[in-house]
């Protein structure tokens, strides 16, 4: 009986050795459990402030698209509006140039017709386009003289 004792024992003490390491390995295994959950709410956590700061981002650029698209308006406006500043400073250049090249032109031609109203003592309705009857009648006295 003694060796069915002792094997008894030694299968006892088997059993209970595989009992403390059935139940070492469930601690190791809940142990790694709760890390692995760690990591998951931490994972989340970042996912979701990551979500944030898209959505942040997102608007952000939203803005910034809208900003551009006024930023550009007022450039072509500006651009407009140099390009015809330019152009009349163009303008006045070649007009101050014309006024001055033409001038003596135009005081020799005032003085001309100057001097044939004297000749003719015409009316001054003459000088400013209007034909009035006197003035014919006068051309026609003045024509009727010389023949």
């Amino acid at each position: 009986m003694s060796d069915k004792e002792t094997t008894k024992k030694e299968d006892l003490e088997q059993l209970k050795n595989a009992e403390k390491k059935y139940q070492s390995l469930i601690e190791k295994r809940n142990e790694l459990n709760q890390v692995a959950k760690q990591f998951r709410e931490e994972r989340d956590m970042l996912n979701e402030k990551r979500k944030e700061l898209r959505n942040d981002m997102d608007k952000i650029k939203k803005e910034r698209e809208k900003s551009v698209a006024k930023m550009k308006e007022h450039k072509e406006k500006r651009n407009k509006y140099q390009q015809l500043a330019k152009e009349l400073i163009d303008a006045k250049r070649k007009k101050k140039g014309d006024v001055v090249k033409n001038l003596p032109l135009r005081v020799e031609e005032i003085k001309a017709d100057i001097q044939m109203m004297d000749t003719n003592k015409r009316p001054l309705s003459w000088i400013h386009g209007k034909k009035t009857n006197s003035l014919t009648e006068s051309n026609k006295n003045e024509e009727s003289s010389t023949k």
